[in-house]
């Protein structure tokens, strides 16, 4: 997923709904996401000929009602709701992990190494 489709996602899905939740809550009086505009397409990596299609509300339920592994229906999980990208999910220790808070620190980044390759890549 590129970066552009993944912050369409957690856009739609975490920061909206969240903010929709602390006015249901009474948390505060109205959803300053209401009034945002979606970003505009500037991504330069999807390639002509991609082709692209977020998943509505309905669509991420039923993914996460698919997954049967319970170690990636929390990977799918964070990925969807955190806002998280895929190399700091993947780059997550045990350690990182507040139980106490309900916190997760991101603190690094996953790099993917070819073999031979010393260079390595962010993902």
């Amino acid at each position: 997923m590129s970066h552009e489709a993944h912050d369409k996602v957690i856009y739609d899905l975490s920061a909206k709904v969240t903010h929709q939740d602390c006015v249901k809550r009474g948390y505060c009086y109205t959803n300053p996401l209401d009034y945002a505009d979606m970003p505009k397409n500037q991504s330069k990596e999807i390639v002509e000929g991609d082709n692209i299609r977020i998943l509505n509300k309905s669509e991420v339920s039923n993914l996460l009602d698919a997954v049967t592994e319970q170690k990636y229906h929390v990977l799918f999980s964070l990925a969807i709701f955190s806002g998280a990208r895929q190399g700091e999910l993947l780059g997550l220790k045990w350690s990182d992990i507040q139980w106490q808070d309900s916190q997760i620190h991101i603190q690094r980044g996953f790099i993917a190494q070819r073999p031979g390759d010393q260079t390595g890549r962010l993902i």
